[in-house]
């Protein structure tokens, strides 16, 4: 089973490393965000949220982005105005490429990527078992966009379950 290590180099770098089961191991792949400057753990910030962020990008694999831009957070054509391109934020995904919701990686950086000391471990099954509280279809994040609808808020039940 895959696990997510992270360690502090000699010159106090910050290293994180996916190890999957047959022993090979790799580094996790920055999807940049938030952090230029890459990866870090122990505090509330941004480069803790970019950890957050890629972790769950990795364990979802290609379910981790949004379908109706592909990931990109734009949709349609770049329109200009004077010398300015302003392409369309992807209504589904808000702008954020990804099938779930900014909510999900930073209660991961606050609940528990900021907790960690100079080593960790996380394995891929506890990774699951925290994004399943986000509920979700199909084992993915939870508080996924659905993919291929605009969602514009959430619709109120009357009590009955009828809308």
């Amino acid at each position: 089973m895959k696990r997510y290590r992270g360690y502090r180099a000699d010159n106090d770098e910050a290293i994180v490393l996916v190890e999957h089961g047959d022993g090979w191991a790799e580094n996790l792949a920055h999807h940049r965000k938030h952090s230029p400057a890459g990866f870090e753990w122990g505090y509330l910030g941004s480069g803790p949220a970019e950890l957050a962020r890629c972790l769950i990008i990795d364990h979802l694999g290609a379910r981790a982005w949004c379908a109706a831009c592909e990931g990109t957070g734009i949709t349609g054509p770049a329109y200009r105005h004077r010398d300015t391109l302003d392409p369309d934020q992807c209504w589904v995904c808000m702008g954020e490429g990804t099938a779930f919701q900014p909510v999900v990686y930073q209660s991961l950086k606050f609940e528990i990527v900021a907790t960690w000391g100079d080593r960790w471990e996380l394995g891929a099954d506890a990774l699951g078992l925290f994004l399943g509280r986000f509920g979700g279809r199909g084992g993915g994040a939870g508080v996924l966009h659905l993919q291929g609808v605009t969602v514009l808020g959430p619709r109120l039940e009357r009590g009955d379950g009828s809308t």
